[in-house]
């Protein structure tokens, strides 16, 4: 498995180091170190002194990797830098990893507003599933929560979320309904992409999503929840928003986000039970 993680220079970003060096090895994965450098961020009425403050920040970018390298010593790691924009280049360079793994950011009020966040952006963009690290948590993940509803996406993400869990997990399949129940035929499609050697449950609540899902980690002890988004943008995604991005900035733990491009049906996950035959 190729993981890409995306670091800013920032305390945050850097959380997500330590934890991989645990879930790494148990993942089998090669990880790769990405720093963007946007050259918007270096504009000047003089070219050449643009150029050499791009040269520069490049320079420092390629310094601050090789600590990072360093720090993750034992682990199959390659460091990159790349010039352009943020999102668009860590989408360019995951179309080669098979999951995004990074630490985001909070950012709330007009702060998001006026900035948006990253980790909302390549969740809906991204060619790959997004690991979203927050809180503490385990490496070894023993309950898995999985929010699902009458969808083949559903279904795609409750196939392939097996390829990132132990065998013996336990999986909680939760659906809020408001005031429609999940067909029988739904239920039964679940079931047959269950493995067999795992506990799992489905459990209908009243109530809509995100509000059901979030009530849920009241009294659930799941470490790592994953869903599907629908990757909405602009107005559409304004003024309907996200409940895959509102579950991930406010789960206490770690969320793996299926873009959508990442449920296409020809690309496989590498290796695990949850590869396609």
């Amino acid at each position: 498995m190729k993981i890409l993680v995306p670091l800013d220079g920032s305390d945050t970003s850097q959380r997500i180091l330590p934890y991989l060096k645990g879930l790494a090895p148990a993942w089998k994965a090669q990880l790769t170190l990405l720093r963007v450098v946007d050259p918007l961020s270096f504009h000047s009425p003089a070219v050449d002194e643009s150029e050499h403050w791009g040269a520069a920040a490049a320079q420092q970018a390629e310094a601050y990797l090789k600590e990072r390298v360093e720090e993750l010593a034992g682990l199959a790691v390659q460091a990159l830098v790349h010039r352009g924009g943020t999102c668009p280049s860590i989408c360019q360079v995951a179309q080669q990893c098979d999951l995004i793994a990074f630490a985001p950011h909070n950012q709330a009020g007009l702060e998001r507003w006026i900035y948006g966040s990253v980790s909302e952006e390549v969740i809906r963009d991204a060619p790959c599933p997004v690991f979203l690290l927050r809180g503490e948590t385990n490496v070894r993940f023993h309950h898995l929560l999985l929010p699902v509803d009458a969808s083949e996406a559903s279904l795609e993400v409750c196939r392939r979320a097996q390829a990132f869990v132990p065998e013996d997990v336990r999986v909680t399949l939760l659906h809020c309904h408001g005031s429609q129940q999940m067909d029988d035929r739904w239920t039964r499609a679940f079931e047959a992409v269950i493995d067999g050697k795992q506990r799992w449950e489905l459990i209908c609540r009243p109530g809509k999503a995100p509000a059901a899902i979030l009530e849920w980690f009241t009294h659930c002890d799941c470490d790592l929840i994953a869903m599907a988004t629908r990757g909405r943008k602009g107005w559409d995604h304004f003024w309907r928003g996200s409940v895959t991005e509102q579950v991930a900035r406010h789960a206490p733990c770690p969320t793996l986000v299926f873009p959508p491009a990442s449920l296409d049906c020809n690309r496989n996950l590498p290796g695990g039970r949850g590869k396609e035959q």
